[in-house]
């Protein structure tokens, strides 16, 4: 077993690289990296269910995924790679981090819950605005 000495400024892009990734929806991951299909719940919005596996409910309110309805505890990022793929924490790190360092904005698959109207969005991709436009400072 090997160990890893960090200096200060890998220590600084890790922590970060983490605060940016806290940030990112499981839901993407389980869309755009395993190619799981998510649908609403017919009661509440808020949640997804996965296709292939109804026992995993995707809470877009909390960014949390609970695995069976008798969890309390849910997973973020992290925690779902490493329960999807049976690996240990620090791998599922490095997949997290490898997959955000290398996902394209054009070809992402986002989900955004609206809380206001109990609604489900889901775009794919983002794009800038037209030149003509005059706008710079919004993505569409």
């Amino acid at each position: 077993m090997s160990v890893k000495f960090y200096t200060k400024d890998e220590k600084n892009e890790l922590r970060d690289l983490a605060v940016n990734i806290r940030q990112l929806s499981v839901a993407e991951i389980a869309d755009n990296v395993y190619g799981l299909t998510l649908y609403s719940k017919k009661n509440n919005a808020r949640y997804l269910v996965c296709y292939e596996h109804p026992s995993l409910i995707f809470d877009l309110q909390k960014n949390l995924v609970f695995y069976n309805a008798k969890t309390t505890n849910g997973m973020n990022c992290y925690d779902f790679v490493q329960f999807y793929e049976n690996c240990s924490f620090m791998e599922a790190r490095e997949k997290v981090n490898q997959y955000y360092m290398e996902r394209d904005p054009r070809n992402l698959v986002l989900y955004e819950y609206s809380h206001t109207k109990n609604a489900v969005y889901k775009h794919t991709g983002i794009s800038l605005p037209d030149r003509e436009s005059g706008n710079f400072n919004e993505i569409i």
